[in-house]
């Protein structure tokens, strides 16, 4: 088999590289993935017998020597694998929902959801004109498949079948290696995850606020921990009025409100459409990223979301969208094609923030951010 010229001179990148070969053809192939500049570049050693390589402390030179990619998180909307996605699926195969953008999952590090319904010990399909969704758990492993790390349960359908039911749709989740998070009643600890992101620490705190009012010295004093816990809080919540484009008074209150206790960016859901992205006091709100994956279909605007995909680059926090339709085929998300985006952004940057409507277009957000190391 013949080797790779870069092999033949002893070198990779630059480096040399000590080869020793003799005998014949064998059976050995080492694969060495070097990410340069965000490129995936692999380089295929192939051997032969009695072949060795010197290159461990080889290995870990290039590593040290090459940028590191940013850690990407994913934000998604509403998800919810019951009633008609659930029939899907047994048509389809579980992987139905996310076949099309699974890519978009594994690009990031994490992905967060919001998971509408509730893994009830007893599961019955729900049927089409029902509200409380029950969702198998054979759907389960999917979610885990596709790299969603993280649940958010603060919402109006993590109590669908009671308290017990709810803290099974925990267990069952773990059991995948998904972590839930946020209460549907209340803040408290299970409110909030950490996530480490290199050097910092990102807090995301979900919150509900359907049923009541968020109390001031509840909020008070999980941001007076999240402060001084993570180096950087986002507020990930279900707020909002359905089917509403654009957000509203209470929505602007609260995330004035949110913002001033220290918040970083909020992102909403529960509207089941896409709202206008605000910006209060150089943080963004990202009001409502519509659905993910859901069983609505009566409009274009039911069908149409899109993710935001957070990392820090250079002091920044850098945000860029991820707009998808389900247009084609019921609850079967898939990226946008380009005229499909190019409309899509072009409306949700007319109605957004007159300083982001330029960037909006671009797919990228960057806010310089004032970033201290964790002691």
């Amino acid at each position: 088999m013949k080797l790779p010229s870069c092999l033949k001179q002893n070198k990779i990148f630059g480096i040399n590289l000590p080869i020793f070969i003799s005998g014949s053809f064998l059976l050995f192939l080492v694969t060495l993935s070097i990410n340069v500049s965000e490129n995936l570049n692999s380089i295929w050693l192939l051997g032969q017998t009695d072949l060795f390589y010197q290159i461990n402390s080889t290995i870990d030179k290039i590593k040290l020597s090459l940028p590191s990619k940013p850690i990407a998180i994913g934000f998604w909307g509403d998800v919810m694998l019951a009633r008609n996605v659930e029939l899907l699926s047994d048509i389809h195969g579980t992987n139905y929902s996310f076949t099309k953008i699974t890519n978009q999952f594994l690009a990031n590090a994490y992905n967060i959801i919001n998971f509408e319904g509730t893994i009830s010990n007893k599961h019955s399909r729900t049927l089409s004109n029902m509200m409380s969704f029950s969702v198998t758990d054979k759907l389960v492993p999917e979610l885990a498949s596709v790299n969603i790390t993280h649940a958010s349960l603060a919402n109006n359908h993590a109590l669908d079948f009671g308290p017990i039911a709810l803290k099974n749709t925990t267990q069952k989740l773990l059991a995948s290696n998904i972590i839930a998070f946020g209460n549907p009643n209340e803040i408290n600890d299970d409110s909030v995850v950490y996530i480490d992101l290199g050097s910092y620490r990102l807090s995301v705190l979900a919150l509900h606020t359907l049923y009541s009012t968020l109390l001031d010295e509840d909020l008070i004093k999980i941001f007076k921990k999240l402060n001084e816990t993570s180096d950087i809080q986002f507020v990930y919540i279900h707020w909002g009025e359905e089917y509403k484009s654009a957000h509203t008074e209470k929505q602007f209150a609260l995330a004035q409100k949110l913002i001033v206790l220290g918040a970083d960016a909020i992102i909403g859901h529960h509207p089941h459409v896409v709202e206008d992205i605000g910006l209060i006091d150089g943080v963004p709100v990202f009001y409502s990223l519509g659905n993910t994956i859901f069983d609505q279909y009566f409009s274009l605007a039911v069908q149409s979301g899109y993710s935001v995909n957070f990392f820090i680059r250079q002091q920044n926090l850098e945000f860029t969208l991820f707009p998808f339709t389900s247009i084609d085929n019921h609850s079967q998300p898939r990226p946008m094609k380009k005229g499909e985006q190019d409309l899509f952004l072009e409306e949700l940057a007319s109605k957004s923030n007159l300083s982001l409507r330029e960037n909006i277009k671009q797919a990228k957000l960057i806010f310089p951010f004032e970033l201290a190391s964790s002691s």
